[in-house]
């Protein structure tokens, strides 16, 4: 991470492509072999000062804004080097085609499995041909997806959204609700999950091990649970934050991160003002980067996604 090149394909239209491309990356996902990147559309400028997390809510039709718009699921076969949108059509639209109701924002890519999920703000996309085609399940949610998972398995599959969880275990098909199986941690007496976002996350090394974090309409984090057993069965990880334990601190009504270890499935890290890592044997502990100055060196904010790297 010393030093860092412009990947051609992302800047414009570098490729020769005849539209621009969106400069908006949302989300990216990988399946060991393919690399995933999903875009959205990018507010350029916005002189009516409104606020931009209203665009999904009134799409194109808010004064002032000049956007370009998402350009789909780009796809990577030599390890990043070069990209070129996927083939496959949303909607009945090529991935680089303006639409009038989703912006074509992918919020959320997961490869297993052999396949592919993708994620707009409204419908979920299954692929089994690494986006050379794309088929809409029946999922559709009146409020925004914020994040999906294959389980163990690619008949399972977890998509959140603002403050609900679902599972489907017949590839697609069919969803539950499983909101209420997870702990109510203490003092939340809600009837739904949070009210501002969830987040879910599949451990890289044990497929049926899963993790769920919620903010509440104030961006504040809710909770975080475990699942062992594929969603079978949930255990909480801790309590809503406090001052002490200033995890999101306001910053988790948008994307967050929560990601895990890929040698240690029970080793998770999440933050969002704050970096903080859980483990059985280490319980919670803030990340206190060592050349940390309160004053001259902070960490970057909002914290939006967390790598670890070979050797921990």
């Amino acid at each position: 991470g010393r030093s860092w090149s412009v990947v051609p394909g992302f800047n414009l239209n570098q490729n020769g492509a005849p539209v621009w491309r969106c400069p908006s990356v949302t989300t990216m996902a990988t399946d060991g072999t393919n690399l995933f990147v999903g875009t959205a559309a990018a507010v350029l400028a916005n002189p009516s000062r409104i606020s931009v997390s209203a665009i999904p809510t009134t799409k194109g039709g808010v004064m002032g804004y000049v956007e370009r718009p998402g350009m789909g699921v780009f796809v990577s076969t030599d390890g990043g080097n070069t990209f070129a949108p996927a083939p496959a059509t949303w909607g009945g639209t090529l991935t680089y085609a303006h639409s009038s109701t989703n912006w074509l924002v992918v919020t959320g890519i997961d490869a297993a499995h052999g396949k592919v999920l993708v994620a707009t703000h409204d419908t979920l996309y299954v692929s089994s041909d690494n986006l050379n085609t794309a088929i809409g399940l029946n999922f559709k949610s009146t409020k925004r997806i914020t994040s999906i998972a294959w389980g163990e398995n690619d008949q399972t599959i977890f998509v959140a959204n603002v403050d609900s969880l679902y599972r489907s275990t017949d590839g697609g098909a069919t969803f539950q609700s499983i909101t209420s199986t997870l702990p109510r941690p203490s003092g939340v007496n809600l009837n739904r999950l949070s009210g501002g976002n969830v987040i879910i996350a599949r451990s890289p090394s044990d497929a049926k091990t899963l993790y769920v974090a919620t903010a509440n309409a104030s961006g504040n984090l809710v909770g975080v649970w475990i699942s062992r057993d594929n969603g079978a069965t949930w255990t909480l990880l801790c309590n809503p934050e406090t001052p002490s334990f200033a995890v999101l601190g306001g910053r988790g009504t948008a994307p967050f991160a929560l990601s895990v270890d890929p040698a240690d499935p029970l080793h998770i890290v999440i933050g969002g003002s704050q970096l903080w890592e859980f483990s059985p044997a280490l319980g919670w502990q803030r990340i206190n980067p060592s050349n940390q100055d309160p004053f001259l060196v902070r960490l970057p904010l909002p914290i939006r996604s967390v790598v670890f790297l070979d050797g921990g």
